[in-house]
């Protein structure tokens, strides 16, 4: 009997871990298409800052409640842009050579933009 409890104890967690990781409604994409590694800066408006480096030719998924502020360097100059939630973006090299951030327009309403309400 015991180790009947010892098992249903261990499906509790998974459940309550699973649960855990569904709390974050929303996702916002980056891709980098610069040739280079991207060295970046992610802040959403609800919750912790991370620290990343964009792989070339990577694209990541990057899952947390609303919007984020992404801060990084471009040609030693610093950009800085919030970002909407449940939209995808991509770093790319301008015609002067320097990296910036540009959205990709899914045909989106801007009303998952804001972000979802959790219950």
């Amino acid at each position: 009997m015991v180790g009947d409890c010892g098992w249903w104890f261990a499906i509790a967690l998974l459940l309550v871990c699973a649960i855990g990781n569904l709390t974050r409604a929303d996702v916002i994409v980056l891709s980098n298409r610069t040739g280079a590694p991207v060295p970046l800066r992610f802040v959403p408006l609800n919750g912790a800052a991370q620290q990343i480096t964009l792989p070339v030719d990577t694209t990541m998924p990057l899952f947390l409640d609303g919007k984020a502020n992404v801060f990084f360097a471009s040609e030693g100059a610093p950009k800085r842009y919030t970002l909407d939630a449940n939209c995808a973006y991509y770093f790319a090299r301008t015609a002067d050579g320097r990296v910036d951030l540009q959205k990709i327009g899914l045909g989106e309403t801007g009303v998952a933009a804001e972000g979802r309400k959790l219950p």
